[in-house]
């Protein structure tokens, strides 16, 4: 089962980033395992993943276009052209 296939994929790993890669991807699978096992782990992991995306969100939003951006970038546009800007 999951060792003969570990072991298959390990032997097929000739570079250091492919050893690593099966690691990782074990330590993964482990983590997983145990989410699933545990109904408040997995509810735990769902909420910083929520948690996280809001923060993401927020710091999209705070550095958006600016419309001094789009002025900056049409004046400069304009004035490739020879438009007065304004």
């Amino acid at each position: 089962g999951s060792a003969r296939r570990r072991a298959a994929s390990l032997a097929r790993s000739t570079s250091l980033m492919g050893v690593v890669r099966e690691i990782v991807e074990q330590l993964l699978r482990n983590f997983t395992e145990e989410l699933l096992k545990r109904d408040a782990f997995l509810w735990v992991f769902y909420g910083h993943l929520c948690i996280l995306y809001v923060i993401a969100a927020s710091c999209y939003a705070q550095t958006g276009v600016t419309s001094t951006t789009v002025d900056v970038d049409l004046h400069s546009k304009q004035a490739l052209r020879g438009i007065s800007p304004g």
